[in-house]
Parts: C-alpha cells; sequence; structure tokens
C-alpha cells in the first residue's frame, strides 16, 4: 500500500472516519438495502472501495482513493482486502434488534430542522448512533424524528435533559419521549378512545403509561451501563490483523512487543499459532483499557506496519473479548503445568536426582514474576530464581522467554508460550529438541 503524506485537514479526516463508520453500523444497514446487496443478511460481505468512492458524502469530502482507504483503516471491526480493493465487517450484524432501547421520540422540532442539526442538539447526551427525519411527499420534514444512540443509558439522558427545552432556533420547548414510552402511551390513547373514553381521561392513562415506561427504560438503562462499565475496564486486548504469512515469528513478536510497548505497557503478545487459527492475526494484551486505545489510536494514525505490511488494529469488544479472555485464561492454566513439569524434567537431566526439588525452592526464593510481555514485566510466570544470574535473549540461551522457558528460573513465554517474556535465570545450554519448552 502507499506510504506517501497525506494531506487531509484532522477536521476532515475525523469526518471521512465517521462517515465510513456509519456506513458499516449496525444501525445504518438495518435500513440500508442498497449496501445490504453487498454485505448480506449476517452483514459481512464485502463491498468494493471503488463503490464507496462514489458514495456522494464521502465525494464532499475527498475524492483521494489513499485519503479513504487510510479513513476506512481507522475505523474499528473492518477488515480490508489484502489488494485493498473491498472492505467488510468482521463482526456478523446482531441476530436481535434492540435499537428501540436505545431510541428517542422527538417533536415541536425547530423550523429548518436537518438531520444534522438533530443530531448536534443531541450528540451532547451521548453517542448518536442514528437519526431518523420523516418527511411528506413535498420533502418537507413531518415534524417529529426519532434519534437512536449507541447505549441505551444516553437514550435515557436525553429525555431527562432535553425534554422541555428550546433548542437554538427553536419557537417551541422540545417534546422528548422514550421510544417504549411513546409506544406505550400511543397503544393505551387509542385504546382509551376506543373504549369510548373523554379525550382528556385517555391523554392521562397515556401518559400515565408513558411515566412508567420511562422509568422501567431508566432502571434497565442503568443496569445495563453498570454491566458496560465492567466490560470497558477488560477492553485490553488489541487485535492485529493483516499480517505477512510468511514473517518470522519470532522477529515480529520481538517487534510488536517493542512497538505497541513504546505507547503503552504490554502484558503480552499471542502471535504464533493463536486462538484465531490466522498466523495473519495476533492479539496484543495492554495492561489497561486506556492503554489499548492509546495504542490503536497512534499507531493507526501513524500508519504502522509490521514485516511490511500496514496493518488494521480494533479493540476486542463484547463477547468475542469474554470468550478469548476466558480460553486464554484456562489455556495459561494448562501449559503452566505443562512448563513446571517440562522445567522439573530439565532440573533431574541435567543436574541429577533432586535437583527438580532445589530448583523449585530457588525459584521460589525471590517469588513469581510479573505477567510476561512488556519489557518492565520481569520475570514470567515460571518466576524468578535467587543468584542464578541475568537473563536476557530467545528462551534458549537467555532468560527472555520466546517460546520457551527462558532461563530455568526466569521469563517463560507468554500465551501458548509464545510471547515475549523476560526474567532473571541460570543460562539454559541449548542441549536438544527434547529440552526445549514446547512452541505450540
Amino acid at each position: 500500500s502507499s506510504t506517501r503524506r497525506l494531506t487531509m485537514d484532522a477536521n476532515t479526516r475525523d469526518a471521512l472516519v465517521g462517515q465510513c463508520a456509519f456506513y458499516f453500523s449496525d444501525a445504518n444497514l438495518r435500513r440500508d438495502r442498497f449496501l445490504r446487496k453487498h454485505v448480506g443478511n449476517e452483514g459481512t460481505g464485502s463491498v468494493a472501495v471503488d463503490i464507496l468512492a462514489t458514495f456522494n458524502r464521502v465525494k464532499e469530502l475527498t475524492t483521494d482513493r489513499a485519503e479513504l482507504m487510510h479513513a476506512l483503516r481507522a475505523v474499528p471491526g473492518l477488515r480490508i482486502a489484502a489488494d485493498e480493493t473491498s472492505i467488510s465487517r468482521i463482526r456478523p450484524l446482531p441476530d436481535t434488534d434492540d435499537s428501540k432501547q436505545r431510541t428517542v421520540y422527538v417533536e415541536r422540532l425547530p423550523d429548518g430542522v436537518t438531520i444534522e442539526s438533530l443530531h448536534a442538539i443531541f450528540a451532547g447526551c451521548g453517542s448518536v448512533a442514528y437519526v431518523s427525519l420523516p418527511r411528506l411527499p413535498s420533502r418537507d420534514p413531518k415534524g417529529y424524528a426519532f434519534v437512536e444512540f449507541v447505549d441505551a443509558a444516553d437514550a435515557v439522558r436525553a429525555v431527562t435533559d432535553l425534554d422541555g427545552t428550546t433548542p437554538a432556533g427553536g419557537r417551541a420547548a422540545l417534546r422528548v419521549m422514550h421510544m417504549r414510552a411513546w409506544t406505550a402511551s400511543k397503544e393505551v390513547y387509542k385504546k382509551a378512545l376506543a373504549e369510548g373514553k373523554e379525550a382528556a381521561e385517555a391523554e392521562s392513562a397515556a401518559a400515565a403509561s408513558a411515566a412508567a415506561a420511562t422509568s422501567a427504560c431508566a432502571e434497565e438503562a442503568a443496569s445495563a451501563a453498570a454491566a458496560a462499565a465492567i466490560e470497558l475496564e477488560r477492553r485490553t486486548v488489541v487485535t492485529v490483523r493483516g499480517l505477512p504469512k510468511r514473517a518470522p515469528v519470532k522477529a515480529l513478536r520481538r517487534e510488536m512487543n517493542e512497538v505497541f510497548g513504546a505507547v503503552a505497557p504490554v502484558d503480552y503478545v499471542d502471535y504464533g499459532i493463536s486462538n484465531s487459527g490466522d498466523v495473519t492475526v495476533a492479539f496484543i494484551r495492554m495492561k489497561t483499557a486506556v492503554g489499548a486505545a492509546e495504542a490503536r489510536r497512534v499507531l493507526l494514525e501513524q500508519r504502522q506496519q509490521f514485516g511490511g505490511a500496514e496493518v488494521s488494529l480494533e479493540i476486542m469488544t463484547g463477547a468475542v473479548l469474554l470468550t478469548y479472555l476466558e480460553s486464554i485464561g484456562k489455556l495459561r492454566r494448562v501449559t503452566a503445568a505443562a512448563r513446571k513439569k517440562k522445567r522439573e524434567v530439565w532440573w533431574e537431566k541435567k543436574y541429577g536426582n533432586g535437583a527438580a526439588a532445589n530448583g523449585a525452592a530457588a525459584e521460589a526464593s525471590e517469588g513469581a514474576g510479573g505477567e510476561v510481555g512488556s519489557d518492565a514485566g520481569g520475570g514470567g510466570e515460571g518466576g524468578t530464581g535467587d543468584g542464578c544470574g541475568e537473563g536476557d535473549g530467545d528462551g534458549n540461551d537467555d532468560g527472555d522467554g520466546d517460546g520457551g522457558v527462558g532461563g530455568v528460573c526466569g521469563g517463560e513465554g507468554g500465551v501458548h508460550g509464545e510471547s515475549e517474556g523476560s526474567g532473571r535465570g541460570m543460562k539454559r545450554p541449548r542441549e536438544s529438541d527434547e529440552l526445549q519448552e514446547p512452541g505450540h
């Protein structure tokens, strides 16, 4: 891919990234029949970059294909084809549509209202996913709109903050209701009239129904927000896609560790035969979610390459993140036992009967090291050994556990025994393949 200097100003680039993200969002793909023909019902089909370049909004922002590609790389959750001719979503569309939980109904709109002006009014309450502004055949607005947020809590906040307020240029106070409250009040009102009740009584019943629905939405949103906050703290894994298939694994793993580590502390680099089963994919677990987000931002901005290939970066979220962390946790526990057994065999073979117990005591004398991965991480799961000497190498002779035990008392490799790690330990000689830690 081209690495020439791009000249688009930051505001225009941000607008282009946002527009591209919108095209592939859940909210848009539920409604955009043209794009759905390309992405399919699951939402993961490919769309030609040349087609995106013809969209009016894209053409308003740029006619430079390189700028468009740069923007597409910055959109989380997209996969760019190796030949850069097409783009696709990584995550399928949700099986269920929960948009009503995240949408508000708005009426008494200002004169001259547009989708953009509504977006600006409601953006202060949270991230807006979609704005629907129904129009008459004359193209004039019908007088009401629907605003869908990314998070349900933000829809509740919009009702609290904006209902009864008058926006700039408005002649009347906005009426903002949660979508569920609006739907419930309509049904109650119609039912009351059908039962022969007076309009005033029907309106009172509808208002009570709306209030109850609004309260229920607020409680559900609070619960969802608490769960989201917990997940947010776990968003420490950056998925790297587009790595070259025949790249030297050890060198590339070390390079990723150093590049990411220059931005924020790294926990481990999961690359080689990773959980994805795809050698073009790596998982970088950062120490914190803030570090993961910052690493992604910085490296995308500088169009980071590994092994000569420009890569895409995304923060792992949702069920995929939970599944990954669970599987990695199990794998680390299983492989930790295997590595311990391997160390014991090596001690016995190298130093004779009883050496394994002595080695374990030496390892325990200084305590276990930190998790592997970062330059500052210390010894890996194997811990550090007392008086065994410094090590920092390939996991064969020295203590930097790159797919191996490293120094016997030093840092083991990380997840799968393949991640970078450093530690202090007795330098282990290169004796035979059977004495090497399994590289998985």
